[in-house]
């Protein structure tokens, strides 16, 4: 089964959190929704919006263009 774009999207989000030492609690806070709305966003199971994609590379401390280039090393 092909993995959804939202979900693709999500992982990555997770792996540049996760590599911040970032609780989703503390991303959840930053951008104004609770834990599990959040959660539903990193599995995929939200799509996100522009808005929401720009408030996340920002709590993460990145550009939204770095989040989407983002890469593990």
């Amino acid at each position: 089964m092909k993995e959804s774009g939202a979900a693709h999207f999500g992982m990555k989000i997770r792996n540049v959190r996760l590599s911040k030492g970032y609780k989703q609690e503390y991303i959840a806070h930053r951008i104004g929704i609770g834990q599990a709305g959040y959660s539903k966003i990193e599995t995929g199971e939200t799509a996100l919006t522009l808005d929401r994609a720009f408030a996340i590379a920002k709590a993460l401390d990145m550009s939204l263009v770095e989040l989407i280039e983002w890469h593990q090393e």
